[in-house]
């Protein structure tokens, strides 16, 4: 088995763990941040294999990738301020609780 093919495999169940998973919202974003970032890898990977010079599709991909983290990113607040489940408070008292 080639590298490319068992890293197919790999990408092909992240998607399908991303399918049929019953996570957060949060988890979800973190696991399409490591497709992304695999799939970066991947890519990196063909441009110093390949004797073509793919570094203007790296850098394209690497800018829809930056693009893609920042709108998971507003997303993810936009959920927080409208649902107001961010727990942050509970986290905060039960540190407090727990070192007293």
């Amino acid at each position: 088995m080639t590298f490319e093919f068992l890293f197919l495999i790999f990408i092909m169940c992240l998607m399908l763990s991303m399918l049929h998973s019953n996570m957060k919202t949060l988890m979800l974003l973190m696991l399409l941040e490591l497709v992304v970032l695999s799939s970066l890898v991947f890519m990196l990977n063909l441009t110093f294999v390949s004797n073509e010079n793919m570094t203007f599709y790296f850098l394209v991909f690497l800018t829809v990738a930056a693009c893609e983290a920042a709108l998971g990113l507003s997303v993810m607040v936009t959920m927080i301020r409208m649902s107001g489940s961010d727990y942050f408070n509970f986290m905060v008292s039960y540190c407090k609780n727990y070192v007293n």
